[in-house]
């Protein structure tokens, strides 16, 4: 026999995601061109993770999933990313990357608008065909650090010895326990990786703002920037109020047919817009 409360469960499931499609069938009918509203917020789980409302976020997987189908949609005219900090983790960072100039060789329209960007939140914001940010803005790009913590004095403290079976110069993951410094091994692999991904982030940035490589190695030596000295550094297109933004998605959306100029456009968040054409 049936549980009543496992039944009871299941209606109430499947009447909220009846709910959620119909709000979000609402949500998308709207009048102009139609632009998606994605808010990227730290960390991004690559699960969904519930708020205290009951509402969820969409996780990672969920995002790629929107941008993904928001590429092939012939109804879509472009992204608006508000980005409130990167997520944690340079793979996510890069993966969301690759999902938004896939939306641009779609021939979709991207802008990106932050309060603060830092390293990897402009390494996103690279992909962009515009980066907007208030005039109480800063742009925090000052190169890349590494940080390694050590705990063999801890251990020492309450008397345990680590064992560990070690084999090659290079395989130091386990120094953390055995030594109380960096050994110049791990230096080397550290000071590589972080090389690496510096150079990953000049090449985004040059590739992405249009300028030198040169100039970018330049530019990050002499950073952080205010919002002003960001603009007129070619970091980022303009400074505007949250409020400015709908008025400049439209300058970005052209009309279709022999009528040239702007035309109105309609916001959907990216949550109801996943919830019927990717979800």
């Amino acid at each position: 026999m049936a549980n009543p409360g496992a039944i009871a469960r299941r209606l109430g499931s499947n009447l909220a995601r009846g709910t959620r499609r119909l709000l979000a069938r609402s949500a998308l009918a709207r009048e102009g061109a139609m632009w998606l509203s994605l808010r990227l917020s730290p960390p991004l789980e690559d699960v969904t993770v519930a708020g205290l409302s009951g509402e969820t976020s969409l996780n990672l997987l969920q995002v790629l999933e929107t941008l993904d189908a928001a590429a092939g949609d012939p109804e879509l005219a472009g992204v608006m990313l508000h980005l409130d900090g990167a997520p944690r983790g340079w793979s996510k960072v890069l993966s969301l990357r690759r999902a938004i100039l896939g939306l641009r060789a779609q021939g979709k329209a991207v802008a990106a608008f932050a309060e603060v960007l830092d390293a990897e939140s402009m390494l996103l914001a690279s992909a962009a065909d515009r980066i907007w940010i208030p005039p109480s803005g800063q742009l925090f790009l000052v190169g890349l650090r590494t940080e390694a913590f050590f705990f063999r004095e801890l251990l020492d403290r309450v008397d345990i010895e680590p064992e560990v079976v070690r084999i090659g110069s290079h395989k130091t993951a386990a120094e953390s326990f055995t030594r109380q410094a960096m050994s110049p091994e791990e230096r080397e692999q550290v000071e590589a990786y972080a090389d690496d991904l510096y150079d990953e982030l000049v090449e985004a940035i040059a590739s992405g703002r249009g300028l030198d490589a040169a100039a970018v190695r330049d530019l990050v030596d002499r950073g952080p920037y205010h919002a002003a000295a960001a603009r007129e550094a070619g970091l980022v297109d303009d400074c505007l109020y949250p409020d400015e933004l709908e008025e400049r998605l439209e300058a970005l959306t052209p009309t279709p047919g022999p009528a040239a100029g702007p035309r109105r456009i309609g916001l959907v968040e990216a949550g109801a817009y996943h919830t019927l054409r990717a979800g």
